[in-house]
C-alpha cells in the first residue's frame, strides 16, 4: 500500500494553532484599552457552508481522497456571546485509489450530523479566533460492494477543531478551520468492516452568514434618550474657577424607551478650551419615560483667558449609558457666547475677587519699588500694614492715577443688575492707563496691597464699591492707629481700615480713610444695604484670572514727591494718635498718662519728647516702675547701653525685693534685659534670663527664641529694630 505523508496537514494545523495562541494573547492585551468586540458584534443566529479536505491517520487514508461538505448553524448564548452552540449536517465523499486492487467498488459516501459548541474570541473588528467540539453520528452507504444491493454502515464520531475567521462585514465571516476527527463503525454481528475506524485530520474553509443588524450602522445606533430644555448662559472667562462647581447651564434628558437606561455618565466638552470633558453627573438608572435635569459644569483651561471681546462657541453634552446591557453614547451640541476676562455681571459682588491679581509680576515690581524708595521713612514700631497702604496710595497718586466714572455702565446702574454686562479693567491695565472707575481702582489697590502680603477686602454700599485692608491689630487696640473707634471696622476681632480709593488724585490718604469709614458707619442702622467681602474668602470661589508675564514699561513717578507725600500723611496720622494722649495729660497730668504719652512718642521715634514724658512721670512718683523701664529702653535705643543695663538691673532687683519677681512686668523686663545682655555678648546671662521670662510670659517670649542660643548672631540690631523688639510698659496696673 502507498502511504501519503501528513506533513502538509500537520504544518497547516500547527501554524493555525500558533496563530490562535498569538491572536488570543493579542485579544487579552487589547481588551484592556479597547471595547469588547465579541460583545459589541454579537449576533443572534448564523448559518454557513463548509468544505473540508480530510486525510486519515490509518492506512486506508493512503488509498482514498475524502471530501466533506456541510452546513453549520450557530446560536450564540445572548449573555455569553463567546459561547456558540452549533448544529452541523453534511455529506462526505470517499474516492478509492485502487483500494485492494478492486477498482471503485469501495467508493462510498457518508451522511452525518452532530451537535457541539464553539468558543470564540473576537479581538478586532475584522478578525476572530476560537475552537469547537462536536459529537454526532453518521451513516456510510457502499453502493458498489455487491451487484445485488448496497450496504450501509452506521458510525459515531467526535470532532474538535480550530477557528480562524476574517469578518469583512458584520454579516459575513470567512473561516479557515483545521480539525481532528475520530469515528467508529457500529457493525452488526458477523460483519467486519472496520477499515474506516480511527483518527483523521482536515483543513477546510467555510462561509457564514450572520443574522442581525450591524451595531456600527446608523440605523442600529442606540438612541434611548432625548434632549429637551437645554439652556446655556453666557460664559465669562474671569469666572473660570467658579464654573468647576457652579453650572453654566442645564439640560433635561428623557428616557424614551420602555426599559430603564443604566449607569449614565454626563459630561460637557469644549474643544480648544478644555483638556478633557468635564464630568457633570452620574445616574444609576432612569426609568422608562423619566426625565432628569442635568447641571452642566465646565473646567476650562487657561486658554480661555486668550479670548478677546465676545466669541460664539459650540460645546457638546456627552451622555454615556447602558441600554439592555449594551454601551451607548449620545452627543448634543449647544451654543453659547464666551466673554473675555474683563467682563462680568453683578449678580454676585464676590466676582470682583477674580480681578484681584497679586501674582501679576508687573504689580509686584511696582509695589516693591514703592516700598524700597520709602523704606528709610518707615517707622518699624508703628503698624506696618497701615504705613504700606499709605505708601501705595501716594505712589499711585504721584503716578497720576485718577477716578473716572464709566460713562457706558456706571456702578450705580450695574450694581445688582444680572442682565447688564459690565467690565472691570485688569489692575495692570488700570495701572498703565492711570484712570478707572470705582471697581477698577478698588481691584488695583487691593491687588497691590496683596502683593505685599496685606489681607484686603472690598466693600459695597448703594451705588459704590471701595477697598479695605486688615491692620492685624486686635479690636481693643484701636487707639494705636486712631482714637476714634469708628475710623475702623471690627471683623472677627481684628481692625480693618476702609479706603475711599476714588479720592486719589484729589485728597490725601487720611481723607480717603475718613471718607471710607464714614460711608460704612453711615449704614450702621441699615446693615442690609452694605456688604464686606474679604478677598481671601471670595477667591476660594472666584480665583484670580490667569495672566502672562509682561513688563508694562511704567514710569513710576518722582521718588522725592512720593517720600514727601508719605511724610505728610504719616505726620497727620501721628498728630491724630498723639493728640488724644496729649489732651489727657494736659487735662489730668497723671503719671500713667505721661508714661503712655512717652510710649507713643517713642513709637513715632520722637525720642526727645518721649524722654521728657517719662522723666515727668517719674518726677511725680520716683518708684513708678513702667516709666523707669521705658526710660531704660529709650537709653538703650539711643546708644546708652551701659546706663540702660544699670537701670534694668536696678528695677529687677526692686521687683524681687517686693516679692514681684514672677509678675508679668518682671517677665517683660527680663526679656528686655536678656536682649540687652545678648547684644553685649553676655550669652550665658541672656540664656538664663530668657528661660525665666519664658515661664512667666510665654507668648511674648516667642519672638526672642534666639536668646536661648549661645551663638552670636553676628549683627547688632539698629535702633529701629531695637525699638521694635524692646517691650514698652504702658501701665503697671495691667502688668501684675
Amino acid at each position: 500500500m502507498k502511504y501519503i505523508p501528513m506533513k502538509i496537514y500537520s504544518s497547516i494545523i500547527l501554524f493555525a494553532l500558533i496563530l490562535m495562541l498569538f491572536a488570543t494573547g493579542k485579544l487579552e492585551a487589547e481588551d484592556d484599552v479597547q471595547i469588547n468586540y465579541t460583545e459589541h458584534y454579537k449576533f443572534p443566529f448564523s448559518m454557513g457552508v463548509s468544505y473540508q479536505g480530510i486525510s486519515p491517520f490509518s492506512d486506508y487514508g493512503s488509498d482514498f481522497d475524502i471530501y466533506e461538505i456541510s452546513g453549520v448553524f450557530k446560536l450564540p448564548i445572548p449573555n455569553l456571546p463567546f459561547l456558540q452552540p452549533l448544529l452541523q449536517v453534511g455529506i462526505a465523499q470517499y474516492d478509492a485509489r485502487d483500494y485492494r486492487n478492486s477498482g471503485d467498488k469501495w467508493d462510498h459516501f457518508q451522511g452525518f450530523g452532530g451537535l457541539g459548541i464553539s468558543y470564540i474570541n473576537r479581538f478586532s473588528k475584522d478578525f476572530e479566533v476560537g475552537f469547537s467540539f462536536i459529537a454526532g453520528g453518521a451513516l456510510s452507504i457502499f453502493p458498489q460492494l455487491s451487484e445485488d444491493r448496497s450496504y450501509s454502515l452506521p458510525y459515531v464520531f467526535f470532532e474538535t477543531g480550530g477557528h480562524i475567521a476574517l469578518t469583512p462585514s458584520y454579516n459575513i465571516s470567512i473561516d479557515v478551520s483545521p480539525k481532528l476527527k475520530y469515528q467508529y463503525a457500529i457493525t452488526p454481528a458477523g460483519v467486519d468492516i472496520s477499515d474506516f475506524d480511527g483518527f483523521s485530520v482536515g483543513l477546510g474553509i467555510a462561509v457564514n452568514y450572520r443574522f442581525g443588524e450591524n451595531p456600527d450602522s446608523a440605523s442600529s445606533l442606540i438612541r434611548s434618550i432625548r434632549f429637551s430644555d437645554t439652556e446655556l448662559h453666557s460664559v465669562f472667562a474671569a469666572m473660570q474657577s467658579f464654573y468647576i462647581t457652579n453650572p453654566i447651564g442645564k439640560a433635561v434628558v428623557v428616557n424614551k424607551e420602555n426599559t430603564a437606561v443604566k449607569n449614565m455618565e454626563v459630561s460637557f466638552f469644549q474643544t480648544e478650551l478644555m483638556d478633557a470633558p468635564t464630568p457633570c453627573i452620574s445616574i444609576d438608572s432612569i426609568d422608562p419615560g423619566e426625565s432628569v435635569e442635568i447641571p452642566l459644569y465646565a473646567y476650562f483651561n487657561d486658554r480661555v483667558f486668550n479670548v478677546e471681546g465676545v466669541k460664539p462657541y459650540t460645546g457638546e453634552i456627552i451622555v454615556q449609558y447602558e441600554y439592555k446591557n449594551r454601551a451607548a453614547e449620545q452627543r448634543h451640541s449647544i451654543s453659547y457666547d464666551l466673554h473675555d476676562k474683563t467682563a462680568l455681571t453683578w449678580d454676585n459682588a464676590e466676582k470682583v475677587a477674580a480681578y484681584i491679581t497679586p501674582a501679576d509680576s508687573a504689580l509686584r515690581n511696582y509695589s516693591s519699588y514703592i516700598r524700597q524708595i520709602v523704606k528709610d521713612e518707615t517707622v518699624s514700631s508703628f503698624n506696618n500694614h497701615l504705613q504700606s497702604a499709605i505708601q501705595i496710595y501716594n505712589g499711585l497718586d504721584v503716578l497720576g492715577l485718577l477716578y473716572q466714572s464709566d460713562p457706558s455702565s456706571p456702578f450705580t446702574v450695574v450694581q445688582g443688575n444680572t442682565q447688564v454686562i459690565d467690565s472691570i479693567s485688569l489692575p495692570r491695565d488700570t495701572l498703565k492707563r492711570i484712570t478707572g472707575d470705582c471697581d477698577d481702582l478698588t481691584v488695583l489697590y487691593c491687588s497691590l496691597l496683596e502683593t505685599l502680603g496685606i489681607e484686603t477686602a472690598f466693600i459695597t454700599v448703594p451705588g459704590h464699591i471701595y477697598a479695605a485692608f486688615n491692620t492685624k491689630i486686635p479690636s481693643s487696640g484701636y487707639k494705636e492707629i486712631n482714637p476714634d473707634r469708628n475710623m475702623t471696622i471690627n471683623l472677627n476681632g481684628e481692625l480693618w481700615v476702609p479706603v475711599e480709593i476714588t479720592l486719589i488724585g484729589t485728597s490725601g490718604f487720611t481723607e480717603a480713610w475718613r471718607k471710607g469709614a464714614s460711608q460704612w458707619h453711615a449704614l450702621d442702622d441699615q446693615v442690609e444695604s452694605r456688604d464686606f467681602f474679604t478677598t481671601e474668602k471670595a477667591q476660594q470661589t472666584f480665583r484670580a484670572v490667569g495672566l502672562k508675564e509682561i513688563d508694562l514699561g511704567l514710569q513710576y513717578g518722582n521718588t522725592d514727591i512720593i517720600r514727601n507725600k508719605f511724610r505728610d500723611d504719616f505726620r497727620e496720622i501721628q498728630q491724630i494718635v498723639l493728640l488724644s494722649y496729649e489732651e489727657t495729660v494736659a487735662d489730668r497730668g497723671r503719671k500713667q498718662g505721661l508714661n503712655q504719652l512717652g510710649v507713643k512718642y517713642a513709637m513715632f521715634e520722637r525720642y526727645s519728647d518721649a524722654r521728657n514724658a517719662f522723666s515727668r512721670s517719674i518726677s511725680l512718683d520716683k518708684n513708678y516702675l513702667p516709666a523707669q523701664i521705658n526710660l531704660a529702653n529709650l537709653e538703650y535705643i539711643t546708644g546708652n547701653s551701659g546706663k540702660a543695663l544699670y537701670a534694668y538691673e536696678s528695677v529687677l532687683e526692686n521687683l524681687h525685693n517686693q516679692g514681684r519677681g514672677d509678675t508679668k512686668i518682671a517677665g517683660k523686663l527680663k526679656l528686655n534685659l536678656a536682649r540687652s545682655y545678648y547684644e553685649s555678648e553676655k550669652y550665658n546671662e541672656a540664656k538664663d534670663l530668657f528661660a525665666e521670662a519664658q515661664q512667666i510670659v510665654p507668648e511674648e517670649s516667642q519672638k526672642y527664641a534666639y536668646l536661648s542660643s549661645l551663638d552670636d548672631s553676628g549683627t547688632r540690631a539698629s535702633s529701629r529694630e531695637l525699638q521694635n523688639l524692646l517691650i514698652f510698659i504702658e501701665d503697671e496696673n495691667f502688668e501684675n
